[in-house]
Formats: C-alpha cells, sequence, structure tokens
C-alpha cells in the first residue's frame, strides 16, 4: 500500500499494529506478510487534509523484517531467500518496526545471492529504513552491482546510480540516529528517488541484466530494517480520501 498526504497523515492498520506518518510525496509503507482481505486503516491528520491510497499489483520479489536470525542469515519473508550475514549483525537495540533490525558497521555487510525474480528489467520498486549513525563518511546501503546502486555520501544525502551512467541525488540529508524513509522506483523509463519525502527523478533506460548479488551495506554504519524488493509492473489504482472529520479522523475499510 502506498500513501502521498498534504499535510502530513498518520496511517495505521488496526489490527496488525502498524504505524507510518505519510509526509508530503513520500511511499509510507510498512513491509510485513500480506495483509489479510479485509483490514481496517485509520487515517488521522488536519480536517480537510487529503490523502491519496494506492492498491497496486506490484509483486514481492522477497523481503526482510529482521526479525530473526538462522545459520548466520536472515530468511526473506516473502520466498525464504537468505540474506547471507557477513559481520552485519541482527539488533533489538533499534528497530523501525518488529522486534530487531540489521545492525551494520563500516566493515560489515549481508549478501543476497542472485535470482531469476531479482532480474527485474525497467520495473523496480526497492525500499528501505536507516537508523545512521552520526554521519563521518560515504557507503554503500543496497546495490545490485551493474544494475543499480543506494549509497550514503559523506555529507549524508543519498545517491542512487541506475545502470552505467543515470544518477539522482536528494539534497536533504539523512537524520543521524532516527529513522529515514527511502525509496527508488524505475518504471516507464524514468527513475524516482525518495528520501523522507524529498523525491527526484531522471530519465532512465531499462535496467542492465547481471548476475551480481545483491548487497546490503559495506561503508555505512547503523542500523536498517523493513527492506523490500518490487517489481514495479503492476501499477497502482488510486483512492483519494479528503474528509478528515472535525476530529481530525476518518476510519476506512477495504471494502469501501
Amino acid at each position: 500500500m502506498a500513501i502521498w498526504a498534504d499535510p502530513p497523515l498518520l496511517i495505521g492498520d488496526v489490527a496488525g499494529g502498524m504505524g507510518e506518518t505519510a509526509l508530503r510525496r513520500l511511499i509510507a509503507s510498512k513491509q510485513a506478510p500480506a495483509l489479510p482481505t479485509t483490514t481496517t486503516i485509520h487515517v488521522q491528520g488536519t480536517p480537510g487534509a487529503v490523502a491519496l491510497v494506492g492498491v497496486g499489483g506490484s509483486e514481492i520479489a522477497e523481503a526482510f523484517t529482521f526479525d530473526a536470525e538462522s545459520g548466520g542469515a536472515v530468511p526473506g519473508v516473502v520466498a525464504g531467500h537468505p540474506l547471507v550475514l557477513e559481520g552485519a549483525a541482527i539488533s533489538a537495540a533499534q528497530m523501525h518496526m518488529g522486534a530487531a533490525s540489521l545492525r551494520l558497521d563500516t566493515g560489515t555487510s549481508a549478501r543476497l545471492a542472485d535470482a531469476p525474480e531479482f532480474d527485474f528489467g525497467d520495473e523496480l520498486e526497492l525500499s528501505f529504513w536507516l537508523w545512521p549513525d552520526a554521519i563521518s563518511g560515504a557507503g554503500n546501503l543496497v546495490s545490485k552491482p551493474g544494475a543499480w546502486t543506494l549509497e550514503q555520501l559523506g555529507d549524508g544525502t543519498v545517491r542512487a546510480t541506475v545502470g552505467s551512467g543515470v544518477t539522482l541525488s536528494t539534497s536533504v540529508a539523512l537524520d543521524p540516529e532516527q529513522w529515514n524513509m527511502v525509496s527508488l522506483l524505475i518504471r516507464g523509463g524514468q527513475a524516482r528517488l525518495n528520501v523522507n519525502g524529498e523525491s527526484v527523478a531522471a530519465a532512465a533506460g531499462p535496467l542492465a541484466a547481471t548476475t551480481s548479488d545483491i548487497v546490503v551495506g559495506g561503508g555505512y554504519s547503523g542500523y536498517l530494517d523493513d527492506l523490500a524488493l518490487r517489481s514495479a509492473a503492476g501499477g497502482l489504482s488510486l483512492f483519494c480520501l479528503d474528509g478528515v472529520d472535525a476530529a481530525g479522523q476518518v476510519v476506512l475499510d477495504a471494502n469501501g
């Protein structure tokens, strides 16, 4: 589910305990196993606020909530692909949601072996949450070398590289020692990078078909949580919510 809101709204799935703050142009999502067919969602915000709720047919290739480790790897919650820990560790010291997150230091990383479902062609949606330590240098966040890369620069901003030459950078820096939302969407010949609500876009051709593994971390110091990789080919159906009541709340359900 994707939420765009202006002014910011609080969105949460009551039964699942989910809750996100949706900023302008920010895709707010909580990656977890599939929601039930019918779910109640609370939207709370300023009277008169407008939110767009998107229900998409995109297929999740794999996702990681980092709540458990098995044999030196974190199993994916969708297809069970193991994210092998290479010095990185599961930690309960910080978490975006759930019981734990992935702790990364400058010399540690994790690796997801290449698989056919990670060849996204020209349709990719990648999202994750970051809790960086005090920012003191550049480092890899998540990458599939030769196809796409997301990295933290020395000034705390995030840069996405798509293919061999297309780069996108936001002007807003990551906030240290708190959770930041990062997403990269590639669809219809365009790449869009979102960092904490700031969105930048650039033309981009099809992603290169590579057999390289997906690498998480490597120079980055902090926590990472709720990593999801999706095919963006399914499209998105949008519903406009525009009647937040005088109490600042409206309750919706999946039946309309």
